[in-house]
């Protein structure tokens, strides 16, 4: 059993209550954004800004499609047009991952548009001021919790299929979880940080949960 074995099983039965809703209209999405055939295709989320932005760039210079996501719309169409100017290829797609039914539209749309995976970095995330308190997500979870780990759990596994699909046909596909050295310990009889104080660790919590999960779906 792997370490990451109660919090995986937890999301799992989490996701498994309601279908999401898919995109409200994946061909015009298809028509806009299919890559060619044998180009590479990138999912970064959070890639509108900062550390995403940048591997966004880097991966559209070696000729990828970028599967670019975020909140702004403005800024993720700029990025687009920056990478289409050159040997790449992009194309956004908004969501919010503090909603999970938000998440579930975005990979039924990925899902309906892209034919094949080569790479996905799990980048997209929060830090909030623990001096605010703690806050919760509109689907009553930790919101760091939630937008860090959770939504990335639930994307990469319906994901997945298509990554595994991409690595037999083309040889290997990446999940890439961007974490961090401010990990900290997970209360399993705490995971939401509804006790006390516990709320300032909800970063930390969260960055530790991508890197178990990255260490689970290695074994996988």
């Amino acid at each position: 059993m792997t370490l990451l074995s109660p919090l995986a099983a937890a999301a799992a039965v989490l996701f498994a209550v309601g279908s999401g809703a898919c995109s409200a209209d994946p061909e015009t999405a298809a028509a806009e954004a299919s890559p060619q055939a044998d180009r590479k295709v990138a999912l970064v989320t959070g890639s509108t800004g900062g550390l995403g932005r940048e591997v966004a760039r880097a991966l559209g210079a070696e000729g990828y499609h970028v599967i670019l996501h975020g909140r702004n719309a403005e800024a993720g169409e700029a990025l687009k047009a920056e990478i289409d100017a050159g040997p790449g290829q992009a194309s956004f797609h908004a969501a919010d991952f503090a909603s999970l039914d938000a998440v579930r539209s975005l990979g039924e749309e990925i899902l309906a548009t892209y034919p094949r995976l080569d790479v996905l970095v799990a980048n997209a995330g929060i830090w909030l001021d623990p001096a605010q308190g703690r806050q919760e997500s509109p689907d009553g979870h930790e919101l760091q919790f939630q937008v860090n780990y959770l939504s990335h759990f639930l994307l990469t596994r319906m994901l997945l299929p298509t990554l595994r699909e991409t690595a037999a046909a083309q040889g290997e596909a990446r999940v890439i979880q961007v974490a961090s050295t401010a990990q900290s310990p997970i209360d399993f009889d705490d995971v939401m940080l509804e006790e006390g104080n516990a709320h300032t660790r909800g970063y930390g919590q969260s960055k530790l949960a991508q890197i178990l999960f990255a260490k689970d779906l290695a074994e996988e």
